[in-house]
């Protein structure tokens, strides 16, 4: 009885190491993004500060450990059950149009009517693509 116990405690700190690493690449890779589309917007704003190139560096460490650690045990931690809520499409429409915005900000020299177009293909694109994420996460439940 008492080497369950304690292989039942060596696998829970299994899955929260797995948990962690997880938790680890979702935000260094979220946080790169901000900082390049920051980059991006206005040059040399981060990279006077931080050097994006070693921050890569982790998130594709941290990403490389994810794939290799995860698994279906990392569910067993967090039992709550997650639907789709009104602020999740909210969210995929801010992050769509977030990217049309951007798009036309860096290709706004092209014809205007054309740089229009191409931005807002870009946000319907990311868009869909969010909510085909959406309903697909909530079809694996």
């Amino acid at each position: 009885m008492l080497q369950d116990s304690e292989l039942l405690k060596k696998e829970k700190l299994v899955v929260f190491i797995k948990k962690i690493i997880n938790e680890i690449f979702s935000f260094s890779l979220i946080l790169y993004l901000i900082l390049f589309l920051l980059e991006e917007i206005k040059p040399n704003f981060v990279l006077n500060y931080l050097n994006l190139n070693s921050f890569l560096i982790l998130v594709v460490v941290s990403g490389i450990l994810t794939v290799l650690t995860k698994s279906d045990d990392i569910n067993k931690l967090d039992k709550t059950e997650k639907k789709t809520k009104k602020i999740d499409y909210i969210f995929a429409f801010i992050l769509g149009a977030i990217g049309g915005i951007v798009t036309y900000y860096k290709i706004k020299e092209i014809e205007n009517w054309l740089s229009l177009v191409i931005s807002l293909v870009i946000f319907i694109l990311i868009f869909l693509i969010a909510l085909l994420f959406l309903d697909n996460s909530e079809n694996h439940k």
